[in-house]
């Protein structure tokens, strides 16, 4: 069901997912291309904040909820945004790789070499900058998604 607050975060958590991805894409070293990275991140915070901020705006609309609550939300739905565009971002590049015929016909390698990959990937997102946007993101949206539910519902 379409909601203020689903709306709000859904497009707040696309932008923080767009600017994230555009600072990773500038720390990342030439062999590993990924020019729709922001994209793509923008896509993933979009669905996130929509399956997973939405209720809490439902929520919000219902319930006295404080800001401290609100705050814990939305560095909540931050860390998932971060969490899951680690995960797509590596299957992809496992599906790459097994496209390449890098694993044989061992399936289990190709799984497992996912989590690999999303800690290669975690290092270059575990940066000053990336993790104080997503971090000061997350406050913020917080706080918007919950004025916001609170105003307008």
């Amino acid at each position: 069901m379409l909601t203020m607050g689903r709306l709000v975060a859904a497009v707040f958590w696309a932008g923080l997912g767009h600017a994230a991805g555009r600072l990773v894409l500038e720390g990342l070293p030439p062999e590993l291309p990924a020019g729709r990275m922001p994209a793509v991140t923008a896509a993933i915070g979009s669905a996130v904040a929509w399956k997973f901020a939405g209720p809490f705006s439902i929520r919000a609309a219902g319930l006295q909820v404080n800001r401290a609550e609100a705050i814990s939300f939305g560095f909540q739905t931050s860390f998932l945004l971060w969490l899951s565009s680690l995960a797509f971002h590596a299957g992809a590049k496992m599906i790459d790789k097994a496209l390449d015929k890098r694993y044989g016909s061992d399936v289990l390698l190709a799984l497992t070499d996912i989590f690999a990959l999303m800690w290669k990937f975690a290092r270059y997102t575990l940066r000053l900058d990336v993790m104080a946007l997503l971090i000061l993101g997350g406050v913020i949206g917080g706080l918007l998604v919950e004025a916001i539910s609170r105003r307008w519902q």
